[in-house]
């Protein structure tokens, strides 16, 4: 058990420490315009000590803070402020410049659907270089007309493997969303595949929100492995929901559209080319063709 002298003791150490701490304290900028705002001295800082180490802290915090990713605090992206109201201290909590960073990308994956891998939601048409001997700077001047006003009919865009058509339509995508438009963006690979571990699941396929969602772009077309389900019973209904909607719909692929046709064509019989042909119409009616050249990404 502690002796009365050595209470003493302790008690003289604490002292002099919270001395130094509200000297400390008062060197801050930020503490001393508090103080000086409401008329408030030295006996305040110390009547509230507490508060005020931990609104130091915080300022300390964020004063080292490199991103989200390395926050220490329990609330991230958020920093203390301090007020006084009717002589008492209130501890409030705004969001900080990369709070409000990581706000706005919530905002805008919030708007965003289908399979688009994570690490490309963040990316816009400022990462793409344009100062290229292509049409690229053609292609992303028509794109963000139209995610500025509004077209029924979108845009088939084709051209060699690893050109960029991908990217630009992520890119897009993002923009799409960035302005409140919900849009879906699918890997028609994918897609299919997906919709394969459905079958006989009472489970949400997703098809009937890529009917209905505002924009729509379907990625790879043709990449897919052909069949007549794929290409009649999936992408045709599909299709055909969208062109009697009038929603805009985009594509990217390898083949320009007489190519596709070809590849969707599995035989020669009149009953498969009418199949085919009617799947052609229904990308024509929904997109203007657009061949993308003279860029590499890979």
């Amino acid at each position: 058990m502690d002796t009365l002298r050595n209470i003493i003791v302790k008690d003289d150490a604490f002292y002099k420490r919270k001395k130094e701490s509200v000297d400390s304290l008062l060197q801050n900028s930020r503490i001393a315009k508090l103080l000086g705002q409401y008329q408030l001295d030295r006996k305040f800082v110390e009547d509230h000590w507490i508060d005020f180490l931990n609104f130091e802290e915080d300022l300390q915090q964020c004063a080292l803070c490199q991103g989200i990713e390395q926050c220490p605090k329990s609330f991230k992206g958020y920093m203390r402020e301090l007020d006084i109201v009717d002589g008492e201290i209130t501890n409030t909590f705004k969001v900080c410049p990369y709070g409000a960073k990581l706000d706005e990308q919530r905002r805008v994956f919030s708007h965003v659907s289908g399979n688009m891998p994570k690490e490309m939601l963040l990316v816009t048409f400022s990462d793409l270089n344009l100062d290229n001997d292509g049409n690229l700077i053609l292609l992303v001047k028509k794109l963000i007309d139209q995610a500025t006003n509004f077209s029924p009919k979108g845009i088939y865009v084709h051209g060699e493997m690893g050109n960029g058509k991908t990217y630009v339509m992520q890119a897009f995508c993002n923009l799409l969303a960035s302005n409140n438009q919900d849009c879906a963006f699918v890997s028609v690979p994918q897609l299919l595949q997906d919709l394969k571990s459905y079958f006989n699941k009472d489970e949400d396929n997703g098809i009937a929100h890529l009917k209905e969602v505002p924009y729509l772009i379907l990625d790879d077309l043709g990449a897919e492995t052909v069949s007549p389900w794929a290409r009649d019973e999936v992408l045709y209904n599909l299709l055909n929901e969208r062109m009697l909607r009038k929603l805009p719909t985009y594509f990217t692929s390898v083949y320009n559209l007489h190519e596709l046709e070809q590849h969707y064509t599995q035989n020669k019989t009149t009953d498969e080319a009418i199949k085919v042909k009617r799947l052609i119409e229904r990308i024509s009616a929904l997109a203007n063709s657009f061949l993308l050249v003279g860029h590499k990404f890979r």
